[in-house]
């Protein structure tokens, strides 16, 4: 008993602790030029990508699920950094409605959050709409041809997965 409270205390202390370590995260904003690194791993898996006017690389990529003729999947040039790590985000948006998601399809995102094993659910605000988006935040130095394809792949079928639900007009709990 006495060892789970000591536990579970430093527990607490290092989770307080951290929030201050957090301090030093630094977020690079977007830039207009493409992150070569990204081009050069696209290049050796043989995927055929556009470059948009804020150097992020699009790729289209064949829907599985959906009616959707593609699935659009984007890695972001710019990435953020905390001490030597620097990280990139994949990802793809799966939907978008007009004023506020249902409380019953974000309660089923986050059961999914709960589920997957690399990436996550997240929903943007862009002015008057809610966007639904798979995304991965990965290692951007580590990252090969092979493992990109994957990952990339990966965000096309889990985007694609919940738009098709969607457009069948109801997003199912995981599992179902």
């Amino acid at each position: 008993m006495k060892a789970r409270l000591i536990v579970v205390v430093m527990s607490v202390l290092l989770a307080v602790a951290s929030v201050g370590i957090c301090d030093d995260a630094v977020v690079q904003g977007p830039s207009s030029s493409p992150d070569p690194r990204v081009g050069k791993l696209l290049k050796e898996a043989g995927l055929h990508y556009m470059v948009d006017e804020t150097g992020d690389y699009m790729l289209q990529c064949e829907a599985v699920f959906s009616s959707n003729q593609a699935v659009h999947v984007w890695i972001n040039s710019h990435t953020s950094k905390y001490s030597t790590l620097e990280m990139r985000e994949i990802w793809s948006a799966a939907y978008r409605v007009s004023g506020r998601i249902s409380p019953e399809d974000a309660e089923n995102l986050l059961m999914r959050n709960g589920i997957i094993k690399i990436g996550s659910w997240q929903i943007e605000q862009y002015k008057d709409h809610y966007t639904v988006i798979f995304s991965i935040k990965c290692d951007a130095t580590s990252q090969t041809a092979e493992s990109l394809k994957e990952m990339i792949e990966f965000v096309a079928l889990t985007s694609d997965g919940v738009a098709k639900q969607i457009a069948n007009g109801k997003l199912l709990p995981p599992g179902l």
